[in-house]
């Protein structure tokens, strides 16, 4: 550690670094010089104060090591000033290939919130996103770790201003690499700067970046293909887009290829797509000449209600087709109906009802139901959500008192009035289905 602190020794520095980014590599020795000999304040002050490449990336690479190894350690490279250091290097004059590489490898491991907003707010982003474009295969690679490690901080302030950085266009040009550790990194990137925030996923679409999302759909590799299949569910929201910009047909049976697989979170996320493909009558018309009844219909009986949600989701949206309730009737949906309204879940009650109001415009399934009396069955939905109503109208009292007194809400408060609201949303679903 003297080597490492001299001044005087260039040549030494460089080697106790190498030193120091092996020793890291072990969890007993790197307890030992990042605890006990406070190692890390030294390999910040070679970022901050040396002129020499070598000994930045020797000392980039060492810390990359020492971040991978704890949280514990992640916060002792920031207490110091790493993340500061480490992109005061990328900003140098003409920073070499191999320097950015362990540099952005070392950003890259800072994984706790504090180190992402440190990144940001010192304007690391945007080097990032330069370096991106680099011939060196070894360099975007770490870049995309990079991007997917700053996309997880659960902040959308955070997420909108890295799309208005510019971080999608570089995303999409990774998306056209073939190494999959770039193609995974990347697309993870995507799926949650898309996940919530309608102005990124209008952001993707208007970069075209939906077309490339897609070209991946028929990956072999699952981790990859659950990335994809999530990025297109986010788009749900977006009316019509998978339509918009790729052959439907071709969509829907790849979405049919994976469903056929029979993997739960592939199933799950392809669902999602579903969900949203089916929204766009173009493509509820080929559905089911692609993607049997009988398989849809089994999703319904799945004992995950996210899956069943899903499921009767895709079926009321396919039953606004006349073609698509006769297939679907013949496909005993109405037994299925039935049994779902025997679930726990109230979400899948309210799905099931509003299939059922779907249902009603046929008269060979409104003749179907009246002989089995769902609409009785309906009338208890409705009744047993008029107590949820009768909450509601507590809550906005409690709500416009509240707002008299100038008192906050606390947030399982807030919770719970969002938990009402939804209900009673639900409430209204149900009365106009029974005015049918």
């Amino acid at each position: 550690m003297h080597v490492l602190r001299s001044g005087f020794n260039t040549e030494g520095q460089q080697h106790a670094s190498v030193v120091v980014a092996n020793l890291a590599l072990h969890s007993g020795p790197c307890r030992t010089v990042v605890i006990e000999d406070d190692v890390v304040a030294s390999l910040v002050d070679l970022l901050r104060y040396s002129n020499h490449r070598l000994i930045h990336k020797e000392a980039a690479a060492a810390l990359a090591n020492i971040g991978r190894t704890s949280g514990q350690y992640q916060r002792i490279i920031i207490e110091s000033g790493g993340p500061v250091a480490l992109i005061s290097v990328l900003r140098g004059f003409h920073c070499p290939t191999d320097t950015a590489i362990h540099t952005i490898r070392a950003l890259g491991m800072l994984s706790t919130n504090e180190a992402k907003f440190e990144i940001m707010n010192a304007g690391g982003l945007p080097l990032i996103i330069r370096f991106s474009s680099s011939p060196d295969l070894q360099l975007r690679k770490a870049c995309a770790t990079a991007f997917r490690n700053l996309s997880e901080l659960n902040d959308d302030s955070h997420l909108m201003v890295m799309v208005k950085d510019g971080v999608l266009s570089s995303l999409i040009d990774l998306l056209d690499e073939e190494d999959s550790h770039i193609l995974k990194e990347a697309a993870r990137a995507i799926a949650i700067l898309t996940a919530r925030i309608e102005s990124n996923k209008v952001a993707l679409i208007e970069q075209d970046g939906v077309r490339v999302v897609i070209r991946h759909m028929g990956t072999s590799d699952d981790d990859l293909l659950i990335q994809i299949l999530s990025i297109l569910g986010n788009l749900g929201s977006i009316n019509g887009i998978i339509q918009e910009v790729s052959n439907t047909e071709t969509v829907i049976r790849q979405l049919c290829y994976v469903l056929q697989m029979d993997r739960f979170a592939l199933t799950l996320q392809a669902m999602r797509c579903l969900v949203s493909a089916t929204k766009a009558s173009k493509s509820a018309n080929v559905v089911l000449s692609i993607i049997p009844a009988s398989m849809l219909l089994k999703m319904t009986e799945s004992p995950n209600a996210t899956l069943q949600r899903h499921a009767i989701h895709v079926i009321a949206n396919l039953v606004q087709n006349s073609e698509n309730c006769s297939i679907l009737t013949e496909g005993k949906i109405i037994d299925h109906l039935e049994r779902l309204f025997q679930s726990d879940n109230f979400d899948v009650i309210l799905q099931t009802v509003q299939c059922i109001g779907c249902l009603l415009g046929d008269p060979t399934a409104a003749d179907e139901m009246r002989r089995r009396n769902l609409t009785a069955t309906i009338v208890d939905v409705a009744k047993k959500a008029s107590s949820v109503a009768a909450d509601a109208d507590k809550m906005e009292s409690n709500r416009k008192t509240e707002i008299q007194l100038g008192q906050p809400k606390s947030k399982k408060d807030r919770n719970k009035n969002e938990q009402v609201e939804q209900k009673l949303s639900s409430f209204v679903l149900s009365r106009s289905v029974l005015m049918l």
